[in-house]
C-alpha cells in the first residue's frame, strides 16, 4: 500500500470512529396513570438515569396551570421534581450532549415566585467538570446549546426566581450523541494512524 492510499485509508478510519447520529429524548412514549397527569420520571428510561426528574403532560400543563403553550414535541415533557435546586442525567456509557429546550413554569403565561428564572447545565466525565452553559428562562420553550464530548453526567441547577429555592423548570427535546467506547478508541486509533501517515509522507518528500 503506497503513502497516498494509506493517507486515505487513516482518514476514512477517522471519520467511521467520529461520525454518530443525533438522537432525541422528547418522553412523548410516557403515559401515566394518574388524573393529574404528571408521574415520576425513571430512573431508567432513554437509556439514561434520571435523578430527581418528573414528567408532565401538555394536557394537564395547560389546563391545571392555565398556560397557552405546551412541550415542542408534545405531548409530554419534564421538570424537576419538587423544585429540586440540583438533579442530574448520567449513563453508563459516555455520550455528547448538545442541549435541550427549556422553559419556566409558569402560571396563565406568566412567572410566579415558584418559577426559575434561570438554568444552568454542566458536563462531568468522571468528577471532572469539562463545561457549563446556563440561559434565562421565560414562558415558553427557548433552546440552550451545549456541546459535552466524551461526558457521562450532567448537573441540571435552577437560578432560582423571587421565591427562593425549589423553584421550577420544564425541558424537552434532550439531544445527544452516543459516544460508546469502543468508538471513541476507534477514532483514536484514526488519528493517531492519520499522524503516523502524515509522517511517512513528509519523509517521502524529503529523500
Amino acid at each position: 500500500m503506497n503513502a497516498k492510499s494509506l493517507w486515505v485509508w487513516g482518514v476514512a478510519l477517522w471519520i467511521a470512529g467520529s461520525a454518530q447520529g443525533q438522537s432525541v429524548v422528547n418522553f412523548d412514549d410516557l403515559i401515566t396513570l394518574n388524573p393529574q397527569g404528571w408521574s415520576p420520571l425513571g430512573p431508567q428510561y432513554g437509556g439514561f438515569t434520571w435523578s430527581g426528574w418528573e414528567w408532565i403532560t401538555q394536557d394537564a400543563y395547560q389546563s391545571a396551570y392555565a398556560n397557552s403553550y405546551g412541550s415542542p414535541s408534545a405531548p409530554n415533557m419534564a421538570y424537576n421534581s419538587g423544585g429540586s435546586s440540583s438533579i442530574t442525567v448520567s449513563s453508563e456509557l459516555p455520550f455528547q450532549f448538545l442541549g435541550a429546550s427549556f422553559s419556566t413554569f409558569a402560571y396563565r403565561d406568566l412567572p410566579q415566585t415558584w418559577s426559575a428564572v434561570g438554568i444552568r447545565v454542566t458536563g462531568y466525565r468522571g468528577q471532572e467538570a469539562v463545561g457549563s452553559v446556563e440561559r434565562t428562562l421565560y414562558p415558553g420553550f427557548k433552546s440552550l446549546t451545549a456541546d459535552f464530548e466524551n461526558v457521562d453526567r450532567l448537573v441540571f441547577e435552577s437560578i432560582n426566581g423571587l421565591g427562593g429555592a425549589n423553584t421550577y423548570w420544564l425541558m424537552d427535546g434532550f439531544t445527544f450523541v452516543p459516544e460508546p467506547p469502543a468508538c471513541a478508541w476507534l477514532s483514536g486509533l484514526g488519528l493517531a494512524g492519520f499522524a503516523l501517515i502524515r509522517r511517512r509522507l513528509i519523509r517521502g518528500h524529503e529523500q
